[in-house]
């Protein structure tokens, strides 16, 4: 569902431009779900499908690496859940649920969801393994096309599994009908593990509201050819509020070209009709029309007769109002956005085309993953491009109705933006929504550092000036902490900033048991609810696991850390994206392995590696806590204010002493640097419109919105 956009980066940065550009959207929050103990980089995190409500909830679903016990490896492919989530338009996270199947070791894995708001459910739908003797027992199935519904409060209503004749079955799109009645698409297995080759029916399966099973209809598009190992699968479905189901998909054959399909079924499951062609995406009109993408547009009446067909590369497709619909694709150097009138009449065509940046083998790509509408009319495309600093980085563009260029966004991951050594990492997408405010919601995947380890991504862009919420972080050292007597404290160093906690007493075998004596405990008090991220700064004194147990009042968890030798290294805890509301925490480590040395913990909303010693203590309150400076337009940060924010053209500072004023962009890259005293306005008007890291000597650093 997309539209396509023509614009000549380097034609047209003139005024009108870079007026636009002023306007481009803030990222208001990013969630991020991976799993640090994947011990085979085959399965990681994936985000398939999301949906927001009329009050700005997001709703999330896709996979995750399964841990069998906290601080045990998880086992790569074989071995992931379902993740279902929620969260506040804030971001933060109102609940998570994970589902595994009856497996132990097993593929549990989410591809769609679709939202009853109405009656306040939520339906997904995916695979799940079932069948734990599959391999003694053909009968039955080492994955199940399982759907489940669940409150809009995440409880658990009920849970189907189909099983079909043979190995596998997977669901891949679902909807409702006006009488809440659930539909869902999915392909089966036909043969047994013990036939060659692979052997696919594309199946439609339909659920009343309490989990019933209605009917069931499977499509083979080439029973004939048998030994040709077709493979069908659906890529589009669409139910109207009578329950006549529309499904595209792809006959996929091994010696023979793929081809492509469309079928509608009446609400009994009766097959009304099949037309050869679309294939990829599908979607309906008012009045019953049917518009299919795939190798071309193509729009049929509600009886499968051809209107049009406008034949031509497609990989993403949107139907707007009054049957305008919109397709995108990339070439090797360009994206390209086509709008269609209800008549198959070219409107108009864009061509984004950037200033090709190759990296030192001539390498360059482009990307184009998804579009969507708002409801003024304005194009939405999701897609990507390289760059020889950061690789891959997703790219958002948006357009008006009339094809003209709004504003354009680069994301790039933590990873890119707290590592300015960083060789660069790949982001892909997957989904782009706009909900009824102009929020835009994206999901995609972020490659973890070196290697092919990715982390999902859930991201919100705010189109209306707000700025983000202000960050918070703490820095927590010896001064702010409760040391138990199996950890010594040694002096500070030039490895060491104020002093470092060292395990004098451990033990493999250990295991937190309540001890005082074990922990070394930071209390600190949270301000504002968001999402924070843990890290800890560690070195060891020999190659063993350097490890400890973390808690955060909750569940202990064991963290494996890598460095060893002379130097401290940053390293993210196992903590990862607590959700936390305004209250006192404590946060605890126990010993483990001997001789593991932590130096420094950070606490940041702002996720990402920080780097260098970081800001000294020293000022703890009475009762030990760390708390950060509570958000305000006003940064104050006594004896100095910085104003105001969000900035425009002049920002100003105004100190009692002699202080350092540094700002970075989110690239890590230093863009002004100041020694200030008294009252002083620093120009900024230079700067593109953007979020910076305002960092004051010795201070936490503070998000500043340049617009």
């Amino acid at each position: 569902m997309k539209k396509l956009f023509s614009f000549a980066l380097f034609l047209v940065m003139n005024a009108a431009m870079c007026g636009s550009l002023l306007a481009q959207p803030s990222l208001v929050w990013e969630r991020i779900y991976a799993e640090q103990f994947v011990l085979i980089g085959l399965k990681t995190a994936s985000i398939e499908d999301i949906a927001v409500d009329g009050d700005g909830n997001t709703y999330a679903v896709g996979y995750i690496p399964h841990q069998i016990e906290p601080g045990k490896p998880s086992f790569g492919a074989g071995n992931v859940d379902m993740l279902i989530i929620k969260l506040a338009p804030d971001g933060t996270e109102l609940w998570k649920r994970y589902y595994n199947g009856s497996v132990q070791y097993s593929i549990d894995e989410a591809y769609a969801l679709v939202l009853d708001e109405q009656h306040g459910y939520l339906y997904v739908t995916g695979v799940s393994d079932q069948t734990p003797d599959y391999y003694d027992d053909h009968t039955g199935s080492g994955g199940n096309l399982t759907t489940l519904k669940y409150t809009t409060g995440g409880t658990l209503v009920w849970e189907q599994h189909y099983v079909g004749p043979g190995y596998q079955d997977i669901g891949t799109h679902i909807d409702l009908d006006g009488m809440g009645n659930v539909y869902v698409a999915g392909s089966s297995r036909t043969d047994s593990l013990d036939e060659y080759g692979e052997r696919n029916d594309l199946v439609i399966l339909k659920y009343a509201p309490n989990g019933t099973e209605l009917w069931t209809q499977s499509y083979n598009g080439m029973p004939d050819v048998y030994s040709q190992m077709p493979s069908d699968r659906p890529e589009g479905l669409a139910v109207d509020e009578a329950g006549n189901v529309h499904v595209t998909g792809i006959l996929d054959y091994r010696s023979v070209s793929d081809s492509a399909v469309t079928l509608k079924y009446d609400t009994y499951g009766n097959k009304r009709w099949e037309y050869q062609g679309g294939g990829d995406d599908i979607a309906l009109d008012m009045t019953g029309n049917i518009w299919i993408a795939g190798f071309g547009v193509t729009k049929l009446a509600s009886d499968g007769t051809e209107r049009w067909s406008n034949p031509g590369p497609v990989t993403a497709f949107v139907l707007g109002e009054n049957g305008q619909s919109y397709k995108s694709y990339a070439t090797r150097t360009t994206i390209e956005l086509i709008k269609y009138d209800t008549d198959g009449n070219t409107v108009w065509t864009e061509t984004y085309a950037p200033e090709i940046e190759t990296d030192e083998f001539g390498n360059f790509s482009i990307a184009v993953y998804d579009v969507t509408l708002d409801e003024d009319g304005n194009v939405y495309i999701l897609g990507s491009k390289s760059d020889p600093t950061t690789q891959n980085d997703l790219l958002i563009l948006s357009f008006e109705a009339d094809g003209t260029f709004r504003w354009e966004k680069t994301y790039l991951s933590t990873f890119e933006r707290d590592d300015e050594e960083t060789e660069g990492s790949d982001e892909r997408g997957h989904d782009i929504i706009v909900d009824h405010d102009g929020n835009i919601f994206i999901t995609g995947k972020s490659e973890e550092g070196d290697g092919d380890i990715y982390n999902a991504l859930v991201l919100k862009y705010s189109q209306d000036g707000t700025p983000p919420p202000a960050a918070q972080s703490f820095w927590l050292e010896a001064e702010c902490a409760q040391v138990g007597s199996a950890w010594t404290i040694q002096s500070g160093s030039t490895q060491a900033s104020n002093g470092a906690f060292v395990v004098r007493r451990g033990g493999y075998g250990y295991q937190p048991n309540g001890g005082t004596p074990s922990y070394v405990s930071f209390p600190y008090t949270v301000v504002t609810a968001d999402t924070f991220y843990f890290y800890a700064r560690v070195r060891g004194l020999t190659s063993n696991s350097n490890s400890f147990w973390v808690s955060n009042g909750n569940e202990w968890t064991l963290w494996n850390g890598l460095p060893y030798g002379e130097t401290y290294e940053w390293s993210m805890l196992p903590l990862s994206g607590a959700e936390l509301m305004p209250g006192n925490y404590t946060l605890f480590f126990a010993f483990r392995e001997p001789n593991t040395q932590l130096d420094k913990v950070y606490i940041t909303t702002e996720p990402g590696l920080p780097t260098g010693f970081g800001e000294a203590a020293g000022r703890c309150a009475p009762d030990g806590a760390r708390a950060p400076l509570p958000a305000a337009a006003l940064l104050e940060v006594a004896p100095l204010q910085v104003y105001p924010n969000p900035v425009r053209e002049q920002l100003t500072v105004e100190s009692a002493g002699p202080t350092h004023v540094r700002l970075y962009n989110v690239l890590g890259v230093e863009v002004l640097s100041r020694r200030v005293e008294g009252r002083v306005q620093l120009s900024v008007a230079h700067l593109p419109a953007g979020i910076y890291m305002l960092h004051v000597e010795g201070q936490p650093a503070q998000r500043l919105l340049k617009q």
